[in-house]
């Protein structure tokens, strides 16, 4: 039989890469080899089962802002306490500090209803609680705000919180 009788198999070695003293054929042996070493668990970002460190993904996933209270009662005291300061500030109204004050502010009003539904509350309460946020979120959004001159309009809603407090404590 002649050569092109047979049929034609290509082998590694007609291929001018694979071929022995290839100057080439090292360097495919070295990428091989690093991809290899990086698949190893404990490179990269990963930890071996495709998630990223647990300290790591929960600092990243689960950040919570230095002016978010533990629960809900020191929810109702920090919006006292902030209140109270935004209404004897009004003269300041422009300065850099009275805006950061203004957004952590109704930040925790925005957290009124997760800090109650994370309470002992139940569910009638809860909504008053609800309502509650709802009223100190169009004050803050008022042209005003609490610097109106008027303070029942914030110590009203947040009375009716404070008077939730016992409430939302555990009674066990």
């Amino acid at each position: 039989m002649k050569n092109s009788d047979q049929p034609y198999f290509c082998r590694v070695s007609d291929v001018a890469l694979c071929r022995p003293g290839s100057r080439v054929r090292p360097v495919l042996y070295g990428l091989a080899a690093v991809v290899m070493f990086l698949q190893l668990p404990g490179c990269g970002s990963t930890n071996g089962t495709g998630n990223q460190d647990t300290e790591q993904s929960a600092e990243s996933e689960h950040f919570v802002p230095a002016h978010k209270p533990a629960d809900f009662e020191s929810l109702v005291a920090e919006l006292e306490r902030r209140f109270a300061e935004l209404s004897e500030s009004s003269e300041q109204r422009d300065d850099d500090g009275h805006v950061l004050q203004r957004t952590e502010l109704r930040d925790i009003v925005r957290w009124i209803p997760e800090m109650a539904a994370g309470s002992e509350l139940q569910r009638k309460e809860f909504e008053k609680a609800v309502l509650c946020s709802q009223m100190l979120m169009q004050i803050l959004e008022s042209s005003q705000g609490p610097q109106s001159g008027d303070n029942r309009d914030w110590k009203n809603p947040v009375g009716e919180l404070r008077a939730l407090v016992p409430e939302s404590k555990d009674a066990g």
